[in-house]
């Protein structure tokens, strides 16, 4: 038994006994086996040390073998190298997705785009948003079947107009119902949160109501919200219309304008909504609509309105609403009058559209048309041409009912070369020898009045009786400009105009005989051509020469 002694930092001292003959026995004494190991860090023999190289170490077999090389490799080395194989296609895996996560990110989805989607969604609206508006008809709907038949000529196509006016007033009575809820509109705003941003705004970019009930809904809803909100809710649109609401009130339409702001309007209509009143002595309506959207106001339609008067349109010039003006429609506002449209053409420069039309009294005849009275004998030419002069772009003019003279027309023909619209329906002033000597200047073959005329309206003017050079008007258009002029005449007017066409055809069938007969009969041309008398003569001579050689064959043959 050898005796050790090891010291700790907390002991004196500490002894254990090993057996000597043990061959895992520790010894505290050191000895030559153990010394042997260790090397001589005294040893001054320098030729046996290489510090410039680095020793030699057992490099670690890095060659991963096949599935295919399981015969020399054991059970365990198969596990090793197939674990190894699973985690190299792991973190080949890891490593594409995030390839793809960084391509992902760097180049996102068209839909993802603002600008993008906008575009998408404002191409929609365009296309199946249908706002209430009346259409522009092609061809006005006859007064009878009588009128119908002078128009297009034959029963069947008669029986067939008839048939067509009968089912548009159908239509249009049926149409209001339904235009709202087809709209794919409301299933964008499904898609995300985007799309949904979007699409809200471009909806808001456009008011439109026709059906006094939802209109009411609606200002339920918005005072609903603004109770429950502590910001204003407010739409900001760009086209406001609100389309034959006959009975809505003077209230409502002032809730509705609580929640609206103005400024970027650009067109405003009130179609047949006679109780809507936007000049009161009281109210600021006039201002909060018009004042702030004075710049980009470039369409206004107000019909039927039994409020709107001079001194509405003496606002719209001095708040500078007509700057910008292009269309402006006011039929049937039987308060204005011509000081207010000689205020307003002050400040008009860039008008392309106006209509000032009034229905006339009926007169009681069956005719249709009217006498003459009506407030449509508060517009004449001493407004009227000032407008037209200070407005050289317009093409579209809507007069029917005023009591406009000649001297209007011509100013028409004389300084809008780009007229292609003209409606002159019951206008009492106009005289039949004005129109004709007119539209005889008009046909002359160097003139340029009316060159780009398409539809001429004279309905119920019944003192027009010589129609002859708006005949000739018509197939001047045709032949040498290429236009389809389109009369709209009542059915007088019509029966007039078919009498007046076919005599004037037979007039020109019977120059032309004339002229042919002529340059076959004309004895004065040296050309070497014979008269039909002449030629009558030889072909006589002819026959006569014919019938003596026969006879002189028979008498030969006698013998």
């Amino acid at each position: 038994m050898n005796t050790g002694s090891f010291k700790l930092p907390d002991q004196d001292e500490f002894q254990f006994t090993m057996n000597n003959n043990s061959d895992n026995g520790f010894s505290s004494s050191t000895s030559s086996s153990d010394l042997e190991s260790v090397p001589d860090l005294t040893d001054d023999n320098i030729d046996e040390l290489t510090p410039e190289t680095t020793p030699i170490k057992p490099v670690g077999n890095f060659y991963f073998n096949t599935l295919f090389d399981n015969e020399e490799n054991t059970d365990g080395c198969y596990y090793k190298l197939n674990s190894q194989i699973k985690i190299r296609n792991e973190l080949q895996q890891q490593q594409q997705q995030q390839q793809q996560q960084r391509l992902t990110s760097s180049s996102p989805s068209i839909f993802e785009i603002p600008e993008i989607v906008y575009k998408i969604i404002s191409y929609v609206d365009e296309q199946n948003t249908i706002l209430p508006q009346e259409s522009t008809p092609i061809r006005r709907n006859p007064l009878s079947y009588k009128h119908a038949l002078l128009i297009h000529g034959d029963k069947k196509s008669a029986q067939s107009a008839l048939q067509k006016t009968t089912n548009q007033q159908s239509q249009q009575n049926q149409q209001p119902s339904s235009v709202i809820s087809s709209s794919p509109l409301y299933n964008c705003l499904l898609v995300n949160k985007l799309f949904y941003k979007i699409t809200s705004e471009i909806i808001s970019t456009k008011f439109y109501s026709h059906n006094e009930q939802q209109l009411k809904k609606f200002i339920e809803n918005k005072s609903h919200q603004q109770q429950n909100s502590s910001s204003p809710i407010i739409i900001q649109p760009k086209t406001f219309i609100l389309h034959k609401l006959f009975q809505t009130k003077q209230i409502i339409f002032d809730q509705l304008i609580e929640f609206i702001n103005f400024d970027q309007l650009s067109w405003f209509e009130l179609y047949m909504c006679p109780k809507i009143s936007l000049d009161k002595p009281q109210s600021q309506t006039f201002m909060k609509i018009f004042q702030s959207c004075s710049n980009n106001l470039t369409k206004l339609i107000i019909t039927g309105s039994k409020t709107i008067d001079d001194e509405f349109l003496m606002k719209l010039g001095q708040f500078k609403c007509g700057d910008n003006l292009q269309i402006l429609d006011l039929r049937a506002c039987e308060l204005i009058t011509d000081f207010g449209i000689y205020q307003l053409s002050l400040y008009c420069r860039n008008l392309t559209f106006i209509n000032f039309g009034r229905k006339p009294i009926s007169s009681g005849n069956g005719n249709g048309g009217g006498n003459g009275g009506g407030s449509g004998r508060y517009i004449t030419d001493n407004s009227m041409i000032k407008l037209i002069n200070n407005n050289r772009k317009l093409s579209t003019i809507g007069l029917a009912g005023c009591h406009i003279t000649d001297k209007c027309v011509w100013e028409i023909a004389n300084k809008l070369p780009n007229i292609s619209r003209l409606s002159l329906n019951n206008c009492p002033k106009l005289t039949n020898s004005g129109i004709n000597q007119i539209f005889t200047l008009t046909n002359t073959p160097n003139s340029n009045y009316f060159k780009c005329l398409s539809v001429l309206e004279l309905r119920f003017n019944h003192q027009l009786t010589d129609l002859t050079s708006i005949i000739k008007f018509k197939r001047r258009q045709k032949f040498q400009f290429n236009i389809i002029l389109l009369l709209e005449l009542c059915e007088s007017l019509m029966l007039k105009y078919r009498q007046q066409e076919f005599e004037l055809d037979k007039l020109i069938s019977l120059k032309i005989f004339q002229d042919i007969s002529h340059w076959v009969n004309d004895y004065n041309d040296n050309d070497g051509d014979l008269s039909y008398n002449e030629i009558k003569h030889l072909i006589n001579n002819n026959n006569n020469n014919n019938n003596s050689s026969s006879s002189n064959n028979i008498s030969a043959r006698s013998f």
